[in-house]
This record gives C-alpha cells, structure tokens and sequence, in this order.
C-alpha cells in the first residue's frame, strides 16, 4: 500500500491510500531455498541464545509471502522492513529479505560471539 499525504485539515491528518498490486513474476526454487536456509539458521542461532524464541516457516505460503513473513517476524532493521512494503517484485522481496538475514546471521555471530545483547 502507498500513503501520500493530504494537505492538513484539522483536527486530523489525512492521506490517500493506493493499494500497490505484487507482479505476477514466478520466484525460483533456488531463491526460496536460499530464504528457507537463512531464515532456519538464523532463527536457530537466536535459539540457541533464547530458547523461547520460536519462529516456524510456513510451507503454504507464496515465496512473496514467506519472503513478508519473515520480514515480519525476523528483520531488525526497520528501514529495510519499510522498503519492502512497497516492494512489488516477489523476487526483489525474496532476495531481500535472504540477503538481510545472511547479514544479520553474520553480524550476530562476528559482533557478539553468539551472544544475543
């Protein structure tokens, strides 16, 4: 969804809201392969720091979907996650969110030794 801001009218702020349709671009198998592998070893490294932490990977979703859920419930950096949003390219989506993970995965090991702060 795209939000443009309207001109102010008191008391409230006011935007138009455009809905932004995914491109229908297939995602191959080697992308959602590489999603699912970051996304296991990343969350089975913040296991190891937290064992209440859990994160399940849903089979039934769309590679776009899966690449959103793990968006959702995995990336830090919020810049990133708002990008995203308005991403309509299920591949660009998925690519993303995989190369966000590997770093966070590294950054997470090389920064802390493991150790979640």
């Amino acid at each position: 969804m795209h939000l443009e801001e309207l001109p102010f009218v008191g008391p409230y702020r006011r935007a138009r809201a455009t809905i932004l349709h995914e491109q229908e671009k297939s995602v191959g198998a080697t992308d959602r392969a590489g999603l699912v592998a970051c996304a296991s070893a990343f969350s089975a490294e913040v296991r190891k720091q937290d064992s209440r932490f859990a994160f399940r990977i849903p089979e039934h979703l769309s590679s776009g979907a899966l690449a959103d859920h793990c968006a959702h419930h995995l990336v830090v950096d919020t810049a990133v996650r708002q990008a995203l949003l308005g991403e309509t390219d299920p591949r660009a989506r998925v690519r993303t969110v995989t190369t966000e993970l590997a770093l966070q995965h590294a950054a997470l090991i090389r920064e802390t030794g493991g150790v979640l702060h």
